[in-house]
């Protein structure tokens, strides 16, 4: 009788939860291959699929803060991680991004999934399960209009497709050149304070947003040790950057900047551009 109950609670509280079955998979992280599992309850992946214009239409005509009681699903292309990836993990562990329609222009319209969590809607575990800009993916949780734009909350990754991740264990990179600084030695002067330009020498870990509008990108770049951002950084002599494969994971590029902290994290600042690069798109 007492395991009836508990059988038929564990039931109830399912079905009230949106949860399907109890299901096992690998724990996800850097550590893929590690063959310890945990349990999970798999969240009810179901919802009224939208595109981002008809989300953003609904959001027009909410008023402000009043959130949707339906549950949507809206598939889009990630323009904008919002969250710097190397701040997870953190106590929530959950990541802004703005998404685009899919092959959009950078400045199209676009709707914020705020505070979204990673696939089966748990927390993201490490930096290198962030899905970056460029990568597609599938979002459900419920819509409202927050300062005049739309916005998905309470929600999740249920898919990501042409991904790219911060790869990890990070790429090394070959040592600098004379006038120029390794990652590892740019981090340790920006800590320092002292507003500089520096060439600084390292290897292209992924984007965090690609402005075709603007023809600059924010990049991450590592050597292997230590990892910094290059904000809005523009292309090859202060040129462009038009195309998406102009930029790849695994380039070796030499950044032209300043040297700063910002929100305790060290980046080269706004006005940066590639002065070097390996890569023969350019």
């Amino acid at each position: 009788m007492k395991k009836s109950f508990i059988l038929l609670t564990a039931a109830v509280a399912m079905t009230l939860f949106g949860c399907k079955e109890r299901a096992y998979i690998d724990a996800p992280g850097e550590n893929s291959h590690n063959v310890d599992s945990i349990p999970v309850l798999v969240p009810d992946t179901s919802g009224i699929e939208i595109s981002i214009e008809d989300a953003i239409a609904l959001c027009k005509e909410l008023p402000d803060n009043v959130t949707t009681t339906e549950i949507y699903k809206i598939t889009g292309e990630i323009s904008l991680v919002k969250t710097n990836p190397f701040l997870i993990p953190s106590k929530y562990s959950n990541v802004d991004f703005e998404i685009i329609p899919v092959g959009a222009s950078s400045n199209s319209k676009k709707v914020t999934c705020y505070r979204t969590q990673n696939v089966n809607n748990i927390a993201f575990r490490n930096r290198s399960q962030i899905p970056l800009a460029g990568s597609q993916a599938t979002f459900r949780g419920n819509l409202t209009k927050y300062n005049g734009g739309a916005e998905l909350k309470n929600c999740f990754i249920t898919s990501v497709r042409n991904a790219t991740f911060i790869p990890s264990p990070l790429p090394t990179c070959s040592a600098p050149e004379a006038g120029e600084l390794s990652v590892s030695q740019a981090v340790d002067t920006a800590a320092l304070g002292r507003s500089k330009f520096y060439e600084t020498k390292g290897t292209v870990i992924g984007m965090l947003e690609f402005s075709t509008s603007y023809g600059n990108a924010q990049i991450l770049i590592s050597d292997g040790q230590k990892s910094m951002l290059a904000y809005r950084c523009k292309g090859l002599n202060n040129g462009k950057i038009d195309a998406m494969n102009k930029l790849m994971v695994g380039d070796e590029i030499t950044i032209h900047g300043q040297l700063t902290m910002y929100n305790g994290f060290p980046q080269i600042a706004n006005g940066c551009y590639m002065s070097k690069t390996n890569n023969p798109n350019w």
